[in-house]
């Protein structure tokens, strides 16, 4: 029974890898590595044992209260037309209170593929980022450049030296930065 449970132990690394293949999308050049679409085929157990463990995982960090109920998608009871309409009732909030409302938004197209590891490193090491220090994004990452909307009756600028109001607990300064491997892992694996 012993040596049975050891050589398990020993091919699970078999159970979580995958096979990739590369599928040329029609109408692309082939020399552009943007041209292909990845495509990974897991293991049958490998799929199982990550369904459990996320299944595990969500439930103790939704449990404990550990994920921000601002956060979106991958949540049940959190979509995006929800997202949408929290904002919408947001900006409609500030409208009447004839307060400033911001809103911040970024196109993520890609952004698997270009990740600005600079800003991603000085957002999780500090408690805020600052308005100058959020906007500096590399002209050569057009995919995580911020686009910003201010939303205000007033017509008030934010000061240059003003800070988000929001900030990043320090719980996420040992997070590391990259992508999830499957489509199905959940925000918990980021």
């Amino acid at each position: 029974m012993r040596a049975k449970t050891n050589s398990l132990v020993l091919n699970a690394s078999n159970v979580v890898s995958s096979r990739t293949f590369r599928i040329h999308k029609p109408g692309k050049p082939r020399d552009l590595p943007a041209s292909y679409r990845s495509i990974s085929l897991l293991s049958g157990l490998g799929k199982l044992f990550e369904k459990i463990l996320k299944t595990r995982l969500s439930n103790h960090l939704l449990g404990k209260g550990l994920i921000i109920n601002e956060q979106f998608g991958f949540r049940p009871a959190h979509s995006c037309p929800q997202q949408v309409l929290c904002l919408v009732e947001y900006v409609s909030e500030g409208f009447e209170t004839e307060r400033s409302t911001v809103a911040v938004f970024f196109d993520v197209a890609k952004a698997f593929d270009r990740v600005w590891h600079a800003g991603m490193s000085a957002l999780t090491r500090q408690d805020v980022l600052s308005e100058q220090e959020f906007l500096k994004t590399p002209s050569s990452l057009p995919c995580c450049a911020p686009r910003t909307q201010m939303i205000n009756r007033d017509r008030r600028r934010l000061a240059s030296n003003s800070h988000y109001s929001r900030t990043i607990p320090r719980s996420f300064t040992e997070v590391g930065i990259g992508a999830p491997d499957s489509p199905s892992s959940p925000p918990e694996g980021y």
